[in-house]
Parts: C-alpha cells; sequence; structure tokens
C-alpha cells in the first residue's frame, strides 16, 4: 500500500491557514509544525489542529524536530505565515527539500538585514540606521535625515509600533516603546530600526516563485493614515495587471526576490513608489496575510494560495500554466481595514445590519469576540476587522466605501461597555438583537 502523501506546513496561521483544504483538494494531507511553544496571542485564534494529520512542537532542538518531521516523511516544509520562515528555512534545507535556504533567511526576516541584502546586490533600498543605542540613533539622525523618520521594530509584522516621528523627543519616546519590549510576534526587540520617509504612493504585491521564475498574482494599492501616533491600514485596493504602476513595479519586485534569494513559493511585497522609482518596505517569504489571497480570489479569480500549492507539488507544468496566465481584475474591490477611538469592552457593532445591506457588500470579518477587550486602533492586529467591497461599478463601490467612514465616526458604530453605564446599557439592548 502507498504512504499518504504529506506536506509540512510551519505556523499555518492567518492566511497559512487556508494550506490544508487546498492540498487537501489535490490528495496531500498536511502536518503541521509549531515553530513555538506557545502560539502568539494574534495568531491563535486562526489556527485549527484538527486540519493537521500531526502537530509538532518545536522546543528550540533543530535535531529533535528533524527527527521527529522525517518520520511523517513529508514531500516539502512550506512557511504558513511570518514567525514560521527561519523555521521552515531551516528544515526544508535539511530534509533536502525545495527550500530558499539559509544563507540569507534572517535577511527574509530581519528588516536591516533586508536592506543590507539589497545594498549588496545594488537594489535601491530606503536609508536605514538599526541600533540598540538612542544616543548613536539621534546622531545618525542628525547627520542623514530629515524629519519625518520611521521608527520601527526590526523583526515584527503588521505596522505594530512603527511610527512617524517628527522630532527627536518623538524618536526618543518610540525608541523607548520598542527596545527590549516583547512585539506582537512575541520576540523581544533587540534593537530599534529608524529609516528615512518615503514620499509616494504605497503598492502591495503578491507573488509566486518557480524556481527563480516570478509570477506576480496580485497588485494592490494601499493606503494608511497616521492614527494614535501609528501608521495602520486604511484600505487596499487591486491595481490593474497592465497599468503603468504595475508595470514600473515588477522589474523592481524581481529585483528584490533575486537579491533575498526567494526562489521558491510565496512572497508578499510592500513598496512605496517614489517620484524617482519603487523603493522596498519590506517582504515577507510567505502569503499574503488576513487571509487576502480569499478575498483577492473574487476579483482576480485565482489566488496566491492556488499558485502556491501548484508551486510545491508541480512546478514545470504549473510554471507553464501561470506563467502565462492572463492575470486581469475582473471586479472592482474594497478591503476597508475598521480603525476605532473606542475602549471598553466589546459588545458588537450598531450598524452590522446596514453594512451587510450594501449592495457592494462581501464579507464582514470580526477580529474581536462579544465580551473581549477594545482598544484604540494602532496597527493592523488591533484593528476591529475588515470589510470585503466588490462591485463592477466603481463610483458605486466607493460611495459604500465613505459610507463606511461616515457610521465609523458615530458613537454607536463600536457597542463597547466603559464607565458610562447608560452607553452600556444601551449597547446591551443592541446586541440582543443581533450578536456577531
Amino acid at each position: 500500500m502507498n504512504k499518504a502523501r504529506c506536506i509540512a506546513i510551519v505556523d499555518g496561521y492567518s492566511s497559512g491557514a487556508m494550506f490544508p483544504e487546498y492540498f487537501s483538494k489535490e490528495g496531500v494531507a498536511c502536518v503541521h509544525v509549531q515553530s513555538t511553544r506557545q502560539i502568539p496571542d494574534v495568531y491563535r485564534g486562526s489556527f485549527n489542529p484538527e486540519d493537521y494529520a500531526a502537530n509538532i512542537v518545536h522546543s528550540g532542538n533543530l535535531e529533535e524536530t528533524l527527527e521527529t518531521l522525517s518520520l511523517l516523511e513529508p514531500e516539502q516544509v512550506i512557511a504558513g505565515i511570518e514567525s514560521g520562515v527561519e523555521l521552515a528555512d531551516q528544515l526544508s534545507e535539511a530534509m533536502g527539500k525545495t527550500t530558499n535556504g539559509t544563507r540569507l533567511s534572517l535577511a527574509r526576516r530581519d528588516k536591516y538585514e533586508m536592506i543590507k541584502a539589497l545594498q549588496v546586490a545594488g537594489v535601491r533600498t530606503a536609508l536605514s540606521f538599526n541600533s540598540k543605542s538612542l544616543p548613536e540613533t539621534l546622531e545618525w539622525v542628525s547627520q542623514n535625515l530629515d524629519f519625518p523618520v520611521v521608527v520601527k521594530p526590526p523583526k515584527s509584522a503588521g505596522t505594530d509600533n512603527v511610527t512617524i516621528c517628527h522630532s527627536e523627543q518623538e524618536i526618543e519616546t518610540a525608541f523607548h516603546a520598542i527596545l527590549g519590549q516583547k512585539n506582537r510576534l512575541d520576540l523581544i526587540n533587540e534593537s530599534v530600526l529608524v529609516q528615512e520617509f518615503l514620499v509616494g504612493k504605497e503598492y502591495i504585491v503578491d507573488s509566486v516563485t518557480f524556481n527563480g521564475r516570478n509570477v506576480v498574482c496580485a497588485y494592490q494599492e494601499s493606503n494608511k493614515i497616521h492614527h494614535e501616533g501609528a501608521m495602520v491600514y486604511e484600505n487596499c485596493r487591486s491595481v490593474p495587471f497592465q497599468s503603468p504602476e504595475a508595470k514600473t513595479l515588477y522589474p523592481y519586485v524581481c529585483d528584490v526576490l533575486r537579491a533575498l534569494e526567494i526562489n521558491w513559493g510565496p512572497s508578499h511585497m510592500e513598496l512605496i513608489l517614489t517620484a524617482s522609482g519603487p523603493v522596498l518596505i519590506e517582504v515577507g517569504a510567505r502569503l499574503d496575510g488576513c487571509r487576502a489571497p480569499e478575498s483577492l480570489r473574487k476579483a482576480i479569480l485565482v489566488d496566491q494560495v492556488q499558485l502556491s500549492v501548484d508551486c510545491y507539488l508541480n512546478p514545470q507544468t504549473s510554471y507553464h500554466k501561470w506563467g502565462t496566465f492572463p492575470f486581469q481584475v475582473h471586479k472592482y474591490n474594497i478591503r476597508v481595514f475598521l480603525i476605532s477611538d473606542a475602549e471598553g469592552m466589546f459588545l458588537g457593532y450598531g450598524h452590522n445590519e446596514r453594512i451587510r445591506q450594501l449592495p457592494s457588500f462581501n464579507k464582514f470579518t470580526s477580529l474581536l469576540s462579544v465580551g473581549a477587550p477594545m482598544v484604540k486602533t494602532t496597527n493592523l492586529f488591533n484593528t476591529p476587522g475588515y470589510i470585503d467591497l466588490f462591485h463592477e461599478d466603481a463610483a458605486l463601490l466607493e460611495e459604500n466605501y465613505q459610507q463606511i467612514r461616515k457610521w465609523e465616526k458615530e458613537p454607536n458604530f463600536y457597542i463597547v461597555q466603559n464607565d458610562n453605564s447608560e452607553s452600556a446599557e444601551r449597547g446591551y439592548q443592541q446586541i440582543a438583537q443581533h450578536v456577531n
């Protein structure tokens, strides 16, 4: 009897949780490798152990994990999300599987090492400085940059503690909020990265690489706003593949992937298109997060997860298929990231039903459960949720988007219990009518 085929997914969280369903359609089971003893809080809700034939918890001993995983004979080892990239590189290389290797593994996770690798390859980057010393950082900024500047952790994600600073005092505040603190991936920030503020439109480019040959499967315009002292996502919109912006971004995207030796599998890249050309913000050697591939499939009719599955199971045939595929945006779409000023115990959304009745409404993903603490939005991890809108009429789509933003500013959009007993009672009455 033939042994059942399987694939190993390291940290199958967020969009990585989509892999088991897609591989199952190909007759391939998934086993899970957990890169840490405890799953980070921000990812715990997206992990379903029942989707996997086994779960191996990595204790930090690579040889031990290799020995256990080898018994299951996986065909490939793949990172599910950002936190799994380095371990997936180590395991896939040691097991002789399709791999991006470990030589530049750190540069695919640490934003400063990423910048240095691009500089070695002659790829344009933002001016950057990484240090544990506040005086060194302030001196470097005074000699090299004008305000504003960007301050952030080198190995976090989701705009976690990304701060735009307009003075030395703001740099000092941001620096102390980062250094030595645990980030949203449960890693201690051992240094602080400061970069020039890039002026231009921000874009997201999602691709899959087949043995060094890149197939872009989504271009998006990404909009952020300055909120509560941080940069937070406002919305993302698909960009046509034949647009001037996409054609300008593509060669630079290929240069970045080549410089970081991302030769296999999915990547998620964020860039600024400046007046003098594209400049990288960061890139992850993994899927686009927040189940974005699932949403984009409705606009483009294909998605990054399917391309990745094909890449790892049958790279030659699938590259021929996707390398010549006529990618195009079939529907206008906007992903609306909710941005909250409310604080307290979350009870629900006061405009839930009205949102669902919008002509372009597709899906409302709440990231809060009733009774959970609600805080002001400062990064992608503490957004209350996101709403996916799709329509053939771009004007109607924009009208619906603006309506959501208008509703969001009303005091009963977020129903929370706080010190105002009248507000809490009103919230309980509303939540009784439509629990999320």
